[in-house]
């Protein structure tokens, strides 16, 4: 039985990754139409699915432990939300149905998981969280944010030298020319692929795409509101949460151009499938191809 078109909203975040998710989520959440649970990051379905992130799960069935062993002694001390990521994998009918517990009559109208790492999600596991969701009488909408890929490459990289500089001395320039084709960056950049695949298991009026470039716009973020059914929003646009800053340092132009190329079908999926992005002006790395 379809899902009515006024039926509350469970918005996946598919990334992308340094594209502003956690800005959007802050904005989102300052609604009071909209309930997106406990955190921001599920990290249920990429944890499940993708070998990248592996490491991710170990470390959240750790702080499960962790948490359990407390309890086991008589605290009630360690991290909780662990215990809850863990129960929705090892049972993902809780996941839906804690989603479709925010929403309804006197609740939320919208609900969601915006984990930037879902960008890596294959058509069969958006199919399957699709109809997890529409079997509790929410329709799924996908929500992805879209950055220039060698600037959002880029910024990935200023952070990873922020967080373990240990682990990735010297420049920036040196790190982007080593890791842009990696397998864990192109899942977070091939931006065609999970747009692709999202649209083929929903209408392509429920996949909604924004430019980080132009995010912060009221224009933009009008019609975001306004495409997910909610009234308009207030946002706050001097707080940028996760961005990463900038150095002296920066790209040469032949190392730009080789990353462009090397992703040069996004550039042409996103320019010939959503071409009121303008990507092709929006992004300045489109210059060299």
């Amino acid at each position: 039985m379809p899902v009515p078109a006024d039926a509350p909203v469970f918005l996946l975040g598919t990334g992308c990754q340094k594209g502003g998710t956690a800005w959007l989520h802050g904005y989102l959440s300052s609604s009071a139409e909209t309930d997106l649970g406990f955190m921001k990051e599920y990290h249920v379905w990429d944890r499940l699915d993708l070998a990248e992130d592996r490491p991710g799960l170990k470390r959240m069935v750790k702080r499960g432990r962790e948490a359990l062993d407390a309890l086991a002694e008589g605290g009630r001390g360690g991290d909780v939300r662990a215990l809850r990521q863990a129960a929705f994998m090892l049972e993902p009918e809780s996941y839906f149905d804690y989603f479709a517990s925010l929403v309804g009559p006197g609740r939320a109208r919208l609900t969601g998981d915006l984990t930037p790492a879902y960008g890596g999600l294959g058509e069969r596991r958006l199919a399957f969280v699709r109809d997890g969701v529409e079997a509790r009488g929410l329709q799924m909408r996908v929500l992805m944010s879209l950055r220039d890929p060698v600037e959002r490459i880029w910024s990935a990289v200023r952070m990873m030298q922020m967080r373990q500089p240990s682990r990735y001395p010297g420049g920036s320039a040196d790190w982007v020319r080593k890791l842009y084709a990696d397998e864990q960056v192109e899942s977070r950049t091939r931006y065609d692929r999970t747009l692709a695949a999202a649209r083929a298991v929903l209408p392509d009026d429920r996949v909604h795409v924004v430019l980080y470039e132009t995010l912060f716009e009221p224009a933009s973020l009008e019609a975001l509101t306004a495409g997910l059914g909610l009234a308009p929003i207030e946002p706050d646009t001097e707080t940028r949460p996760n961005e990463t800053p900038r150095t002296a340092e920066t790209l040469p132009d032949e190392l730009v151009a080789q990353v462009a190329q090397h992703y040069r079908d996004v550039y042409d999926h996103v320019d010939r499938d959503f071409p009121h992005l303008d990507v092709r002006r929006r992004w300045a790395s489109a210059r060299f191809l």
